[in-house]
């Protein structure tokens, strides 16, 4: 895989998306002090010692990036990253029929062999591309794994072609992993009030965002909510990683 975790760390820059998405989203660096205001993008406090949402999202060109998800007030870590344009070529080319579709629970240093018998079970042509999809997805989970100090995962490998999740909504686990290796990719933004957000980002195709759920292991609630693109009546088929973490094994 392409720019692993190793190569990332401390030499890349945030990313930024434009002035309204910065203030909206992402870590406000200008006012180190201050008066206390009501919401702190940061995390911290909301009047009367209510812990605030956490609202920040660190977005990045590297794998490292993903570590940033344990940071007070980070509510999701993006790794932005374009996929190979041979794989890109190879995976939009596969009749939407031909694309996997699985559900695993393995401890991630399983999955890129249960990822292979898989796809030859569901007779997913041998290639570069499917070797490259099973080495990728195996990485990302174990990337996944490490940060959440999970023993193991629960992977899906998505064939979308309607609105699925077309609702903002957070995800009822610690934390999830999605990256969409074909179509549209996952949309968010930040919730206020309980309405969906007013300002809305969409990750790239082959981009990696690490999201914190309603079960983080933090008095911070989450202010940052995602859901499916809108897709249907597109024709469009889209490919969907989604890792979250297993604690009921021992």
């Amino acid at each position: 895989m392409d720019g692993q975790a190793a190569d990332a760390v401390g030499v890349l820059r945030e990313r930024r998306l434009g002035e309204k998405a910065q203030s909206d989203l992402h870590e406000d660096r200008s006012e180190a002090s201050g008066p206390a205001k009501m919401v702190d993008a940061r995390g911290g406090m909301v009047g009367n010692g209510v812990p605030a949402a956490a609202c920040r999202v660190v977005d990045q060109a590297g794998a490292g990036v993903l570590d940033e998800i344990r940071s007070p007030g980070c509510a999701a870590a993006i790794w932005r990253r374009e996929l190979p344009s041979d794989f890109q070529a190879w995976i939009d080319a596969l009749e939407p029929d031909s694309l996997p579709d699985v559900r695993i629970v393995v401890s991630p240093n399983a999955v890129h062999d249960a990822l292979c018998s898989l796809f030859d079970e569901q007779g997913v042509p041998a290639s570069d591309g499917r070797a490259r999809l099973a080495r990728d997805a195996a990485e990302l989970a174990g990337h996944f794994g490490w940060i959440m100090k999970t023993k193991a995962v629960r992977l899906r490998l998505d064939v979308i072609g309607d609105n699925a999740c077309r609702k903002f909504h957070l995800d009822n686990v610690a934390a999830r992993l999605l990256c969409t290796y074909r179509g549209r990719g996952t949309q968010y933004g930040r919730a206020c009030s309980g309405a969906d957000p007013s300002v809305i980002h969409e990750l790239p195709t082959g981009a990696v965002g690490l999201f914190r759920g309603a079960l983080w292991p933090s008095s911070e609630g989450t202010g940052i909510v995602h859901r499916s693109p809108p897709i249907s009546g597109s024709g469009e088929t889209r490919l969907l990683l989604v890792i979250d973490p297993v604690t009921d094994v021992s």
